[in-house]
């Protein structure tokens, strides 16, 4: 993707096609689907991922374009890879998404990215930031998880 296409699809202001948004219960996950508010030919997932191998409390936040493929996967709570501690921001840069990617380490993260929590009793505030950084109008949403 170039870098261009990839600002254009980030700055696009969303809207998701439910109002209710939750968080899945550990072991699961949970796609949403979204699209451009003024532009509804783009189309993106939304995949909030509670299905870890080695943390079984993960927390993956993914956005996806239909028209571009991989764009983000933002790893708040979870194992360490590469030497890099949760959370973390993988950029994907098109192409091959595993290969051409830019890790962005906490310390790196962009606004709201840099108040999330990495807490288990606040995933729910985490994916409201993601939702946020990724431009998703919140005006009707209402976002809960699915477990205590």
């Amino acid at each position: 993707m170039e870098a261009t296409d990839y600002s254009q699809l980030m700055k696009l202001d969303k809207d998701s096609d439910s109002n209710l948004l939750a968080v899945p219960a550990r072991g699961l996950q949970k796609y949403f689907k979204l699209k451009g508010k003024f532009t509804s030919k783009e189309k993106f997932d939304s995949i909030v991922c509670r299905t870890g191998h080695i943390n079984k409390n993960k927390l993956t936040l993914i956005l996806i374009s239909k028209s571009h493929g991989p764009m983000m996967r933002f790893d708040v709570i979870g194992a360490d890879h590469n030497d890099i501690p949760t959370p973390h921001l993988h950029i994907f840069n098109g192409g091959d998404s595993i290969i051409n990617q830019t890790i962005l380490t906490k310390d790196q993260l962009p606004e709201p990215l840099k108040n999330c929590l990495n807490d288990l009793n606040n995933v729910v505030e985490d994916f409201t930031l993601f939702l946020k950084f990724i431009n998703v109008d919140l005006t009707e949403a209402q976002i809960t998880a699915d477990f205590v």
